[in-house]
């Protein structure tokens, strides 16, 4: 009953129902089935952004698990306890809670790695460990062919954004494609427009995204939304439609306002700036405006370096050059030949590439000191 009610959304009804049958549960001393009811009230308390009470209840539904012996299930609350800490930018504890899984996972019978392997993935290339992310996101996608009926999408997903960061957007075009043809259509559309933007094509970006934020607006996934709605933005001010990307910036920074994760608070940040920069005049208060901007580029900087979010912080870095070189070319310019190295070094060839090429087009610009 709690499984079909949290599946049609009455999240708080699945909650009192799970509740009623743990209470049955306990007098039965039952570790398998409460580890199980304990984990399914988890899910939905973190679909609701409750992590600190989700964490609690994975927790004590691990702890069950390993009562019961089943190391099946203790393997899947150790992973979702990995995701907890990795929302609230615990890259180093979720790092650690994903290698135990694994571990538990390399002693079943009936291995199931795809998922951790390519949210492992996931985690290193947000911390700009471009070959281990692509090796672990690889492992996934060949396990998943190896389990026939699992869902590939995610772990597909994830090493279409793991090329598109080496900078091969036509194999990352490809997979995009190919989860199309698998149903996975939202994850898809927005492939496919960060494939878009990244050629220029924001155009073409704007009506995928549309109909992809409408689709998850109706499942109410506003992490997903919330990050749709920055791709927008991002989408929006590229076609010079900047009061139309304010609106969707802020409407991205509402809906991601109590969320925890850097993953989708600093890109909103960086968009932000962004904006301000685009749409500065030229009087006193544009020259306030740009300043302010730039001072939020730096905080958004520290916050990254300070978490680990490596890609992040690159983004941010590429970001403040572009107001720098405005004030001071020489000064720009160096600091985009240093993004170009490091980028390059850590294999983020993309943003590399936009370093390289941002700092040849203002090669011979005059300073406007």
């Amino acid at each position: 009953m709690a499984d079909f009610q949290a599946g049609h959304g009455h999240l708080q009804q699945a909650i009192a129902t799970d509740q009623r049958a743990l209470a049955v549960l306990q007098e039965l001393g039952e570790h398998g089935k409460t580890g199980l009811l304990l984990n399914n009230m988890a899910i939905i308390f973190a679909t609701e952004g409750k992590l600190d009470r989700a964490e609690q209840l994975y927790r004590q539904a691990k702890a069950h698990f390993e009562q019961a012996g089943d190391r099946a299930n203790t393997k899947i609350a150790v992973g979702n306890i990995a995701d907890i800490l990795y929302l609230r930018g615990n890259l180093p504890g979720a790092a650690k809670l994903y290698g135990q899984a694994l571990e538990i996972d390399a002693m079943l019978d009936h291995k199931e790695p795809e998922y951790l392997l390519y949210r492992f993935g996931d985690l290193e290339l947000t911390r700009g460990h471009v070959q281990d992310a692509h090796r672990l996101v690889q492992e996934a996608v060949d396990a998943s062919h190896s389990h026939p009926g699992t869902n590939a999408s995610g772990s597909i997903s994830e090493l279409g954004v793991v090329l598109k960061a080496e900078g091969d957007l036509q194999s990352a075009l490809d997979l995009s494609q190919k989860m199309g043809d698998m149903d996975a259509v939202e994850e898809s559309q927005v492939a496919l427009v960060d494939l878009a933007l990244e050629e220029g094509h924001a155009d073409q970006a704007e009506p995928l995204l549309r109909a992809a934020i409408a689709e998850f607006e109706k499942e109410k996934v506003d992490p997903d939304t919330t990050s749709a709605y920055t791709v927008l933005s991002r989408a929006l001010l590229m076609q010079g439609k900047s009061e139309d990307s304010r609106k969707a910036i802020q409407h991205a920074a509402e809906l991601g306002r109590h969320s925890p994760d850097p993953a989708l608070t600093l890109p909103i940040a960086i968009q932000t700036a962004r904006i301000e920069v685009a749409t500065a005049g030229g009087d006193e208060a544009g020259h306030f405006a740009i300043a302010a901007a730039g001072q939020q580029l730096r905080s958004t900087i520290a916050t990254a370096q300070k978490l680990g979010y490596y890609g992040i912080e690159c983004e941010a870095r590429l970001a403040l050059a572009e107001v720098e070189i405005k004030a001071d070319p020489s000064r720009g310019r160096s600091e985009l030949e240093t993004l170009e190295k490091e980028s390059h070094e850590h294999g983020l060839e993309l943003l590399s590439h936009k370093a390289e090429l941002l700092a040849s087009v203002n090669q011979a610009s005059p300073s406007h000191q």
